[in-house]
């Protein structure tokens, strides 16, 4: 119901996953606003003075894809584990090599 769609909206707003360290997966079809859902949290724990990286699948396997070929993978690594809040979108927009997958995993 929508009602119970509000109170979980609510309940992410609270950011209390991010202190809980869970992960949130926002899943829906195209165009129900799992972006702009995903932004207004980025939004708010920025505004909770967290750190927040936002970026797109696409983006963070090629940035991962090129660190490893010049032996920078850790580092790029930390890049994306160190703020409180990683907004990755667009996951699955694309088809994926089995190859890159891993950099999901790790």
């Amino acid at each position: 119901s929508r009602k119970k769609q509000k109170a979980k909206i609510l309940n992410l707003m609270s950011l209390e996953f991010i202190e809980q360290k869970k992960n949130i997966i926002l899943i829906g079809n195209p165009g129900v606003g799992k972006s702009f859902l995903a932004k207004c949290l980025a939004y708010e724990a920025t505004m909770a003075c967290q750190k927040v990286l936002f970026t797109t699948a696409v983006d963070m396997i090629n940035n991962l894809i090129a660190a490893e070929a010049d032996k920078s993978l850790l580092k790029k690594l930390k890049y994306y584990v160190n703020p409180a809040l990683l907004v990755c979108d667009e996951i699955g927009y694309l088809p994926m090599e089995k190859k890159d997958q891993i950099y999901f995993s790790r």
